[in-house]
């Protein structure tokens, strides 16, 4: 059984004014509807196992975000709106206002405990040697005095922290991990391998241990061949402990905010291989979800292909 690590504070629901949602609705789909999808479909399948993972505390919290940052989000969470930190970008220009994004004490316990579940994911994972998923989480934009790019807390960096052994982080999210880098550059114990378009947002990538950029519309072929090319290297290198997925569908030729072209059948393959060459080299791995802007049923169901994968990776 793999384990599965839901919290019911993923249950979140951002409520805006009519207008506004039928608005984002066309331009990029909200990121947070996805993941009570996710869980009702993921219940009824066989093969997983759900666990309740702890909130994250603010000690916690503090070994990767600074003590003024933590306070201002829970001023801010009691004031009930906080913008700057919501805006959501398409290349160099900002698709919406940042005023479209609301954030309140609901957004705020939603990112306590997907950190939290990224935490438990990769404790169990490391100490089962197995498979676990966090059915949230990947806030790679996230450093440690700023959020941004729907990424207030970042999950992965407290995650690789709190383990405190060697990890390396595989984000195969379209858009670079910058948060990572900037929340890990100074722990010799963390790899951060981000493969990603190379244009379009984060405007600035500050240089993570191993990155590969590919051109705007790169296709399967042109994906694998590159993941192939490099990652085992940097496994093999690198010799980690454990291994976090960051596994966003935002790849797919369908998503709104990346310019890539991978099929769902490519995607999938994609999927196959990470497990694959951690499975050969006997590592553990947690995955936690990251980005996905396509219209909401086709990243469902593509981040249901990553956890069927996950699946039949730990029999």
């Amino acid at each position: 059984m793999t384990a599965v690590f839901w919290h019911p504070h993923y249950n979140l629901d951002i409520s805006l004014p009519g207008w506004l949602t039928k608005l984002a609705s066309r331009l990029v789909p909200t990121p947070f509807h996805k993941y009570k999808r996710l869980h009702t479909a993921l219940s009824a399948r066989r093969g997983f196992v759900f666990k309740t993972p702890e909130v994250a505390s603010r000690a916690l919290l503090g070994t990767v975000h600074t003590e003024d940052y933590l306070e201002g989000l829970e001023a801010h969470a009691r004031e009930g709106a906080l913008r700057a930190s919501w805006r959501i970008h398409r290349g160099d220009s900002d698709v919406l206002d940042s005023d479209c994004a609301p954030f309140n004490r609901h957004v705020l316990d939603f990112f306590k405990a997907s950190v939290g579940g990224t935490c438990a994911a990769l404790q169990h994972a490391y100490e089962t040697k197995a498979v676990a998923i966090n059915l949230s989480g990947g806030f790679h934009h996230a450093a440690p005095a700023e959020g941004a790019g729907f990424c207030i807390l970042n999950d992965v960096a407290v995650a690789v922290r709190r383990l405190n052994k060697k990890v390396l982080i595989v984000d195969l999210d379209v858009h670079h991990g910058d948060g990572n880098v900037v929340a890990l550059r100074d722990n010799p114990k963390a790899f951060t391998f981000s493969m990603h378009q190379r244009e379009g947002y984060p405007e600035v990538k500050p240089r993570g241990s191993y990155d590969v950029g590919l051109r705007e519309g790169a296709e399967d072929a042109e994906y694998l061949q590159a993941l192939l090319t490099w990652l085992p290297g940097c496994l093999d290198a690198f010799k980690p402990a454990a291994v976090v997925y960051l596994a966003g569908v935002d790849p797919l030729e369908t998503d709104k905010l990346g310019g890539l072209s991978l099929s769902t059948e490519g995607l999938q393959r994609r999927d196959q291989l990470v497990f694959e060459l951690c499975r050969a080299r006997s590592l553990p791995v947690a995955v936690v979800l990251g980005g996905g802007y396509s219209p909401l049923e086709i990243t469902v169901q593509a981040h249901l292909i990553t956890c069927e994968e996950a699946r039949r990776v730990s029999l």
